[in-house]
Protein backbone atom coordinates (compact mmCIF):
# COMPACT_ATOMS: atom_id res chain seq x y z
CA UNK A 1 0.00 0.00 0.00
CA UNK A 2 3.05 2.28 -0.10
CA UNK A 3 2.48 5.52 -2.03
CA UNK A 4 -1.32 5.43 -1.82
CA UNK A 5 -2.83 8.62 -0.43
CA UNK A 6 -6.20 9.14 1.16
CA UNK A 7 -8.75 11.17 -0.74
CA UNK A 8 -9.56 11.27 -4.45
CA UNK A 9 -6.97 11.25 -7.21
CA UNK A 10 -7.21 13.17 -10.45
CA UNK A 11 -8.75 10.31 -12.41
CA UNK A 12 -11.49 9.80 -9.82
CA UNK A 13 -12.30 13.51 -9.82
CA UNK A 14 -12.44 13.47 -13.62
CA UNK A 15 -14.89 10.53 -13.65
CA UNK A 16 -17.08 12.25 -11.05
CA UNK A 17 -17.08 15.47 -13.09
CA UNK A 18 -17.90 13.55 -16.28
CA UNK A 19 -20.90 11.94 -14.57
CA UNK A 20 -22.40 15.17 -13.20
CA UNK A 21 -21.65 16.94 -16.50
CA UNK A 22 -23.55 14.25 -18.40
CA UNK A 23 -26.50 14.58 -16.02
CA UNK A 24 -26.51 18.33 -16.61
CA UNK A 25 -26.40 17.92 -20.39
CA UNK A 26 -29.22 15.37 -20.32
CA UNK A 27 -31.28 18.12 -18.67
CA UNK A 28 -30.19 20.64 -21.31
CA UNK A 29 -30.62 18.54 -24.45
CA UNK A 30 -33.50 16.20 -23.54
CA UNK A 31 -36.89 17.87 -23.01
CA UNK A 32 -38.83 17.43 -19.77
CA UNK A 33 -35.91 16.64 -17.46
CA UNK A 34 -36.08 17.80 -13.79
CA UNK A 35 -34.23 20.97 -12.72
CA UNK A 36 -32.16 19.19 -10.07
CA UNK A 37 -30.09 17.67 -12.90
CA UNK A 38 -29.01 21.15 -13.92
CA UNK A 39 -28.12 22.06 -10.34
CA UNK A 40 -26.05 18.90 -9.89
CA UNK A 41 -24.19 19.68 -13.08
CA UNK A 42 -22.88 22.94 -11.58
CA UNK A 43 -20.16 20.92 -9.85
CA UNK A 44 -18.52 19.88 -13.12
CA UNK A 45 -16.93 23.05 -14.57
CA UNK A 46 -14.83 24.08 -11.53
CA UNK A 47 -13.49 20.52 -11.23
CA UNK A 48 -12.55 20.31 -14.91
CA UNK A 49 -10.89 23.73 -14.83
CA UNK A 50 -8.96 22.84 -11.67
CA UNK A 51 -7.73 19.58 -13.21
CA UNK A 52 -6.84 21.45 -16.41
CA UNK A 53 -4.51 23.91 -14.68
CA UNK A 54 -3.17 21.14 -12.47
CA UNK A 55 -2.24 19.18 -15.57
CA UNK A 56 -0.78 22.29 -17.20
CA UNK A 57 1.45 22.78 -14.18
CA UNK A 58 2.93 19.29 -14.52
CA UNK A 59 2.95 18.68 -18.28
CA UNK A 60 6.32 18.14 -19.92
CA UNK A 61 5.41 20.29 -22.92
CA UNK A 62 3.17 23.29 -22.37
CA UNK A 63 3.28 24.14 -26.06
CA UNK A 64 1.81 20.72 -26.96
CA UNK A 65 -0.77 21.11 -24.18
CA UNK A 66 -1.86 24.46 -25.62
CA UNK A 67 -1.90 23.17 -29.18
CA UNK A 68 -4.05 20.20 -28.19
CA UNK A 69 -6.58 22.46 -26.45
CA UNK A 70 -6.66 24.83 -29.42
CA UNK A 71 -7.20 22.09 -32.01
CA UNK A 72 -10.03 20.49 -30.03
CA UNK A 73 -11.57 23.92 -29.47
CA UNK A 74 -11.67 24.71 -33.19
CA UNK A 75 -12.82 21.23 -34.23
CA UNK A 76 -15.60 21.12 -31.64
CA UNK A 77 -16.90 24.60 -32.47
CA UNK A 78 -16.87 23.85 -36.19
CA UNK A 79 -18.63 20.50 -35.73
CA UNK A 80 -21.20 22.05 -33.41
CA UNK A 81 -21.96 24.77 -35.95
CA UNK A 82 -22.49 22.19 -38.68
CA UNK A 83 -24.77 20.04 -36.52
CA UNK A 84 -26.81 23.05 -35.42
CA UNK A 85 -27.32 24.00 -39.08
CA UNK A 86 -27.92 20.50 -40.40
CA UNK A 87 -30.26 19.36 -37.62
CA UNK A 88 -32.08 22.43 -36.25
CA UNK A 89 -34.39 21.80 -33.32
CA UNK A 90 -37.94 23.09 -32.98
CA UNK A 91 -37.19 24.22 -29.40
CA UNK A 92 -34.17 26.28 -30.60
CA UNK A 93 -31.77 24.36 -28.34
CA UNK A 94 -28.26 24.44 -29.83
CA UNK A 95 -24.87 22.97 -29.01
CA UNK A 96 -23.13 25.82 -27.18
CA UNK A 97 -20.48 23.83 -25.29
CA UNK A 98 -17.08 25.51 -25.52
CA UNK A 99 -14.99 24.38 -22.54
CA UNK A 100 -11.96 23.60 -24.72
CA UNK A 101 -11.77 27.31 -25.63
CA UNK A 102 -11.96 28.29 -21.96
CA UNK A 103 -9.18 25.88 -21.06
CA UNK A 104 -7.01 27.11 -23.91
CA UNK A 105 -7.49 30.76 -22.89
CA UNK A 106 -6.73 29.96 -19.25
CA UNK A 107 -3.54 28.05 -20.03
CA UNK A 108 -2.42 30.65 -22.59
CA UNK A 109 -2.82 33.43 -20.01
CA UNK A 110 -1.04 31.40 -17.32
CA UNK A 111 1.90 30.81 -19.64
CA UNK A 112 2.06 34.53 -20.42
CA UNK A 113 2.01 35.38 -16.71
CA UNK A 114 4.68 32.78 -15.95
CA UNK A 115 6.90 34.22 -18.67
CA UNK A 116 6.45 37.71 -17.23
CA UNK A 117 7.44 36.39 -13.82
CA UNK A 118 10.59 34.88 -15.28
CA UNK A 119 9.48 31.36 -14.30
CA UNK A 120 10.10 29.78 -17.73
CA UNK A 121 13.82 29.01 -18.22
CA UNK A 122 15.38 30.07 -21.48
CA UNK A 123 12.59 32.41 -22.54
CA UNK A 124 12.39 36.19 -22.28
CA UNK A 125 9.72 38.08 -20.40
CA UNK A 126 8.84 40.01 -23.54
CA UNK A 127 7.26 36.86 -24.93
CA UNK A 128 4.88 36.88 -21.96
CA UNK A 129 3.83 40.45 -22.77
CA UNK A 130 3.27 39.44 -26.39
CA UNK A 131 1.12 36.44 -25.41
CA UNK A 132 -1.11 38.52 -23.17
CA UNK A 133 -1.42 41.26 -25.79
CA UNK A 134 -2.43 38.66 -28.39
CA UNK A 135 -5.23 37.50 -26.08
CA UNK A 136 -6.41 41.06 -25.46
CA UNK A 137 -6.26 41.80 -29.19
CA UNK A 138 -8.21 38.65 -29.99
CA UNK A 139 -10.96 39.61 -27.55
CA UNK A 140 -11.11 43.16 -28.88
CA UNK A 141 -11.31 42.03 -32.51
CA UNK A 142 -14.00 39.39 -31.94
CA UNK A 143 -16.17 41.64 -29.79
CA UNK A 144 -15.86 44.63 -32.12
CA UNK A 145 -16.68 42.52 -35.19
CA UNK A 146 -19.77 41.19 -33.40
CA UNK A 147 -20.96 44.61 -32.24
CA UNK A 148 -20.13 46.70 -35.31
CA UNK A 149 -20.75 44.97 -38.68
CA UNK A 150 -17.69 46.42 -40.39
CA UNK A 151 -16.56 43.07 -41.72
CA UNK A 152 -18.59 40.51 -43.69
CA UNK A 153 -20.50 37.94 -41.64
CA UNK A 154 -18.11 35.17 -42.63
CA UNK A 155 -15.20 37.11 -41.10
CA UNK A 156 -17.05 37.31 -37.79
CA UNK A 157 -17.79 33.58 -37.88
CA UNK A 158 -14.17 32.74 -38.64
CA UNK A 159 -12.88 35.00 -35.87
CA UNK A 160 -15.23 33.33 -33.40
CA UNK A 161 -14.02 29.94 -34.60
CA UNK A 162 -10.27 30.55 -34.68
CA UNK A 163 -9.72 33.24 -32.02
CA UNK A 164 -10.52 31.91 -28.53
CA UNK A 165 -10.64 34.75 -26.04
CA UNK A 166 -11.75 35.41 -22.44
CA UNK A 167 -14.92 37.27 -23.44
CA UNK A 168 -16.62 34.75 -25.76
CA UNK A 169 -15.37 31.46 -24.29
CA UNK A 170 -17.70 29.42 -22.07
CA UNK A 171 -17.98 31.10 -18.66
CA UNK A 172 -16.40 34.28 -20.04
CA UNK A 173 -13.83 36.31 -18.11
CA UNK A 174 -15.06 35.16 -14.67
CA UNK A 175 -14.26 31.49 -15.29
CA UNK A 176 -10.90 32.48 -16.77
CA UNK A 177 -9.95 34.53 -13.70
CA UNK A 178 -11.15 31.78 -11.36
CA UNK A 179 -9.06 29.19 -13.19
CA UNK A 180 -5.93 31.34 -13.11
CA UNK A 181 -6.51 31.66 -9.37
CA UNK A 182 -6.80 27.86 -9.16
CA UNK A 183 -3.38 27.53 -10.77
CA UNK A 184 -1.62 29.67 -8.20
CA UNK A 185 -3.57 28.45 -5.16
CA UNK A 186 -4.05 24.80 -6.07
CA UNK A 187 -1.67 23.57 -3.37
CA UNK A 188 -3.59 25.43 -0.64
CA UNK A 189 -7.05 23.96 -0.14
CA UNK A 190 -8.28 26.65 2.25
CA UNK A 191 -7.28 29.33 -0.25
CA UNK A 192 -9.20 27.50 -3.00
CA UNK A 193 -12.35 27.53 -0.85
CA UNK A 194 -11.95 31.27 -0.17
CA UNK A 195 -11.32 31.91 -3.87
CA UNK A 196 -14.53 30.12 -4.83
CA UNK A 197 -16.50 32.09 -2.23
CA UNK A 198 -15.11 35.41 -3.48
CA UNK A 199 -15.79 34.39 -7.07
CA UNK A 200 -19.45 33.69 -6.34
CA UNK A 201 -19.92 36.81 -4.21
CA UNK A 202 -18.55 38.98 -7.00
CA UNK A 203 -21.06 37.44 -9.38
CA UNK A 204 -23.95 38.58 -7.19
CA UNK A 205 -23.41 42.15 -8.34
CA UNK A 206 -24.14 41.21 -11.96
CA UNK A 207 -27.23 39.02 -11.53
CA UNK A 208 -30.61 39.58 -9.83
CA UNK A 209 -30.63 37.81 -6.46
CA UNK A 210 -33.37 35.17 -6.67
CA UNK A 211 -33.94 31.86 -4.88
CA UNK A 212 -33.00 30.00 -8.06
CA UNK A 213 -29.78 31.99 -8.40
CA UNK A 214 -28.84 31.27 -4.76
CA UNK A 215 -29.39 27.52 -5.17
CA UNK A 216 -27.50 27.58 -8.46
CA UNK A 217 -24.44 29.21 -6.90
CA UNK A 218 -24.53 27.07 -3.78
CA UNK A 219 -24.24 24.09 -6.10
CA UNK A 220 -21.27 25.70 -7.83
CA UNK A 221 -19.67 26.34 -4.45
CA UNK A 222 -20.25 22.69 -3.48
CA UNK A 223 -17.54 21.77 -5.99
CA UNK A 224 -14.99 22.75 -3.31
CA UNK A 225 -15.85 19.50 -1.50
CA UNK A 226 -14.42 17.17 -4.18
CA UNK A 227 -11.60 19.67 -4.82
CA UNK A 228 -10.62 19.54 -1.14
CA UNK A 229 -10.63 15.73 -1.34
CA UNK A 230 -8.03 15.85 -4.12
CA UNK A 231 -4.86 14.14 -2.93
CA UNK A 232 -2.53 15.54 -5.57
CA UNK A 233 -2.08 12.22 -7.38
CA UNK A 234 -2.99 11.76 -11.07
CA UNK A 235 -4.37 8.27 -10.49
CA UNK A 236 -3.35 4.86 -11.76
CA UNK A 237 -5.67 5.04 -14.79
CA UNK A 238 -5.12 8.53 -16.20
CA UNK A 239 -7.00 8.00 -19.52
CA UNK A 240 -5.48 11.11 -21.07
CA UNK A 241 -7.88 11.23 -24.01
CA UNK A 242 -11.06 10.36 -22.13
CA UNK A 243 -12.29 13.93 -21.67
CA UNK A 244 -11.20 15.06 -25.14
CA UNK A 245 -13.30 12.34 -26.80
CA UNK A 246 -16.23 11.98 -24.42
CA UNK A 247 -16.95 15.71 -24.00
CA UNK A 248 -17.91 16.51 -27.61
CA UNK A 249 -19.24 13.04 -28.45
CA UNK A 250 -21.81 12.83 -25.65
CA UNK A 251 -23.02 16.39 -26.39
CA UNK A 252 -23.60 15.53 -30.07
CA UNK A 253 -25.45 12.30 -29.24
CA UNK A 254 -27.70 13.98 -26.66
CA UNK A 255 -28.40 16.90 -29.01
CA UNK A 256 -29.51 14.57 -31.81
CA UNK A 257 -31.60 12.38 -29.49
CA UNK A 258 -33.28 15.44 -27.98
CA UNK A 259 -33.92 16.82 -31.45
CA UNK A 260 -35.68 13.63 -32.51
CA UNK A 261 -37.92 13.78 -29.44
CA UNK A 262 -38.77 17.46 -29.91
CA UNK A 263 -39.35 17.24 -33.66
CA UNK A 264 -41.70 14.24 -33.50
Amino acid sequence: MTGIKKGADGFQLKIFALIVMTIDHIHYFIPGMPIWMNYLGRLAAPIFLFLCVEGFGYTRSRSKYLLRMYIFSVVMKFTSMQLNLAFPRADNVAIMNDMFSTMFVVCWCIEGIELLRGKVPGKRRGLGVLMLLVMVGSAAFVMSSMMVPVFPAWVTRLSFLFLPNPLTCEGSIMWVLLSIGFFYLRKRKRAVVILMAVFLLLGIGFTPLTAEYIVYNLCVFASVVPLCLYNGMPGKHRCKWLFYIYYPLHAYVLYLIGGQLVNL
